[in-house]
C-alpha cells in the first residue's frame, strides 16, 4: 500500500478535504491550526478552494514550517500536505499529492521542499498541468513565473537557507505571467505534454 496518497473526498458543504491513508496524518483542513478553505474571487462556485498547498520530505521538514508560517504572514491561506515528522519520507509521494491539488485547481499554487528541491520537481512534473520549477534563488523563481507560469515552486532545504528561502518564496508569490510571446511556448509546452 502506497503510503501519504491523498484521496479527494467531499463533505456536504462541497468543501474539499484532504485525507491520508495513513489514519494518523489525515488532517481535517478546517481544524488544522492556520489551514482554511475560501471560494476562488469572481467565481459563483460554492466550491471552496485551497489557495496554497505545502509540502515535504523529512529533508525539507523544518523549512516548510518555516515557508508555511511566512506565507500565512503574507495573508495566504495554506494547507499542509506533510510530511508530519521528521522521519524518512518519499518525496515523490508528498510531491504527486500536492501537484494533483494544483492539476485539480484545488491549489492555485505550491511549494515544496526536499534536500535539494530536484526530486520534487522531477516527480511533480510527471502530473499532467504541472509546472514545477527548481529554483535556488529569487531572481529565477520570479523568472519561472513570469516567463513559465510557474506553479509549483520547488526548492532545497540543504541548499538555500531560511532568509533567502523566504525571498524566493516572496518573488515567486508576488510575480505574475506576463503572457504574450511566452504564451506561445507554453501552449508548444502543452503540445509535447500532449504527445508524450
Amino acid at each position: 500500500m502506497i503510503e501519504n496518497k491523498p484521496e479527494k473526498l467531499y463533505n456536504e458543504r462541497m468543501e474539499f478535504r484532504v485525507f491520508f491513508l495513513r489514519e494518523k496524518d489525515a488532517p481535517d483542513i478546517k481544524s488544522v491550526p492556520g489551514n482554511a478553505c475560501r471560494a476562488r474571487p469572481g467565481t459563483e462556485t460554492t466550491e471552496a478552494l485551497i489557495m496554497y498547498a505545502i509540502g515535504s520530505d523529512h529533508a525539507g521538514y523544518d523549512m516548510r514550517m518555516l515557508i508555511k508560517d511566512y506565507l500565512e504572514k503574507l495573508g495566504e491561506e495554506v494547507l499542509d500536505m506533510g510530511t508530519f515528522d521528521r522521519e524518512r519520507s518519499n518525496y515523490p509521494e508528498i510531491a504527486e499529492s500536492v501537484a494533483s491539488l494544483v492539476a485539480a485547481g484545488k491549489a492555485d499554487a505550491a511549494v515544496l521542499i526536499c534536500g535539494t528541491g530536484i526530486g520534487m520537481s522531477i516527480a511533480a512534473n510527471k502530473v499532467k498541468g504541472v509546472r514545477a520549477a527548481c529554483v535556488s534563488d529569487p531572481f529565477s523563481a520570479r523568472m519561472s513565473k513570469e516567463h513559465n507560469d510557474a506553479n509549483v515552486l520547488c526548492f532545497g532545504a540543504r541548499v538555500v537557507g531560511s532568509e533567502v528561502a523566504k525571498m524566493i518564496v516572496r518573488e515567486w508569490h508576488d510575480a505574475e505571467f506576463l503572457g504574450g510571446r511566452h504564451r506561445m511556448r507554453l501552449d508548444m509546452i502543452e503540445d509535447i505534454e500532449g504527445r508524450n
